[in-house]
């Protein structure tokens, strides 16, 4: 990107991220955590999804700085050495997906003697992915994740509102702040809370917690910064749960048979939310000059999100596990 000299390529560069932060982010991290924590599984995950929060708060500090003092041309090659430093290095020489790779076992594994050591070669309780495509769980799940990630993409446009509603570039950027903050903690919470709670808590708090901060937006301009900043950071708290309670469903819906090729598939339908929202909450606001419309979406879409999730944890029961 540090090379480019027109629109059109930085497209291209677009969909490779994409499809990098989707291995990342959707892929990688939720199924090696899921292979190493048995115990405690939405308490790691949390702490680990929460970490994208702290690096990119980091990193934002430090891009800043770099395109001050030598250019936004040589800050994206300056970055694109770092990561490769900071990833390439760990992903081949320390990173193992699952513990028995490294004759270990999953933390809250059972111990188990040589006489019942068979039994850990028994594939997980759960449902098979073929049996899973024809349920209605499936699709309600598919449905949760894809709504869930178009909701979230509105936090792309937390600054933008700020200041359309009359508020200052430096309270937009607190905004930004209090938005980040309430993402990095929301996972810490929402992975506690579904450890110690259950998943169905983890939702109401989560997903509530994210529809009361767009209300909370909304009202903002009557009420007064006050009203903004508390906003943006339970709205934060809902974005948290984008990324993270997603796997929790899946995995408390369909058991951990073929939990890989089930998250993955349903995964996909939150990247197309999340690129799909984008532009559609970009095209609203340009066509009506105000985010009302938009918000009053996004409350809609979290209405929908937490009864479809509600809804498949149901239809759990009608589910033949293996």
């Amino acid at each position: 990107m540090g090379t480019y000299h027109s629109v059109f390529p930085f497209y291209i560069s677009g969909i490779a991220l994409g499809i990098g932060s989707t291995f990342l982010i959707y892929g990688s991290i939720p199924l090696i955590m899921n292979k190493w924590f048995k115990a405690k599984a939405g308490t790691s995950l949390g702490i680990a999804m929460a970490f994208m929060g702290i690096g990119g708060a980091i990193f934002a500090q430090i891009t800043g700085g770099l395109i001050e003092s030598i250019g936004w041309r040589s800050t994206y090659m300056v970055l694109g050495v770092i990561v490769a430093i900071l990833i390439i290095p760990f992903s081949l020489f320390v990173i193992r997906s699952k513990p028995e790779q490294l004759n270990m076992t999953a933390y809250g594994a059972d111990e188990v003697d040589d006489k019942t050591a068979t039994m850990q070669q028994k594939p997980e309780s759960g449902v098979l992915k073929g049996v899973a495509l024809k349920s209605p769980a499936f699709y309600l799940v598919v449905l949760f994740t894809g709504l869930f990630g178009l909701a979230s993409t509105v936090s792309f446009h937390v600054p933008n509102f700020v200041q359309s509603v009359g508020f200052t570039a430096a309270m937009a950027a607190t905004g930004v702040t209090c938005v980040t903050i309430g993402q990095t903690g929301g996972k810490f919470l929402l992975g506690a809370i579904n450890d110690k709670l259950g998943v169905k808590a983890a939702l109401f708090i989560g997903i509530g917690g994210g529809m009361l901060g767009v209300v909370a937006l909304l009202i903002s301009d009557s009420f007064g910064i006050g009203m903004l900043y508390t906003g943006a950071l339970l709205f934060g708290i809902g974005f948290s749960g984008s990324t993270l309670l997603p796997p929790i469903v899946i995995r408390e819906v369909f058991g951990g048979r073929d939990y890989a090729s089930i998250y993955t598939t349903i995964m996909s339908a939150s990247t197309l939310g999340v690129a799909f929202g984008t532009t559609l909450f970009s095209y609203i606001f340009d066509s009506t000059g105000s985010y009302y419309t938009v918000f009053i979406i996004v409350i809609v879409l979290f209405v929908i999100t937490i009864s479809s999730s509600l809804i498949s944890l149901k239809s759990k029961k009608k589910l033949r596990y293996n």
